[in-house]
Parts: structure tokens; sequence; C-alpha cells
């Protein structure tokens, strides 16, 4: 059984956009000043993030997308060479007949 590990560390920064994207509409569907604040308070929680960090996240998740992509080539390189095996196995009649 594979086990699979995701990257939350590279996702969380878009989770907390989308989340705070949401809040903020809802909150200027009721109050603009309510708004208006909750936007400034993301503006500066946001700005506090120094600029390496979102290097480090785009970094990692590349990085989990590359090795995902070389394990899926890998197994499908694996079945490929079962498969071959097991036709020129059934060509050459050795196939338990």
């Amino acid at each position: 059984m594979k086990s699979i590990v995701r990257p939350v560390g590279s996702i969380a920064p878009i989770a907390f956009i989308v989340i705070a994207g949401v809040i903020g509409g809802a909150l200027g569907a009721i109050s603009q000043p309510l708004a208006d604040g909750f936007a400034h308070g993301v503006q500066v929680t946001l700005g506090a993030i120094p600029e390496g960090f979102y290097a480090l996240g785009g970094t990692a998740y590349l990085g989990y997308a590359a090795a995902r992509q070389f394990d899926k080539n890998k197994d499908k390189e694996v079945e490929a060479r079962t498969a071959e095996a097991g036709a020129i196995a059934a060509y050459a009649g050795k196939d338990g007949e």
C-alpha cells in the first residue's frame, strides 16, 4: 500500500487566501467598514510574511509535483516491462501450457 504525502505547508497559504476572500466577501455584504478593516488586517498579516517563505512554499510544491510524476512514470515503466515479459513468455510457449 502506498502512502500519500501532500505538501500541506505549500497549500496552506493558498487556503488562507481563499478563506479570507470568502470571509471578506461576506463581511462586505454586511458592512463595508467592517470589510475594509478585515481587508486591512489580512493585508498586514500577509505583508508580515517574508518573501522567502513564499519561495519556499513554491519550491516545496514543485518538488512534490516532480517527485509524484517521477513515481507515476516509474510505475508505468514497471507495468510495461511486466506486460512485455508476459508477451515474450507467451510467444515463446513458456506460459505454462
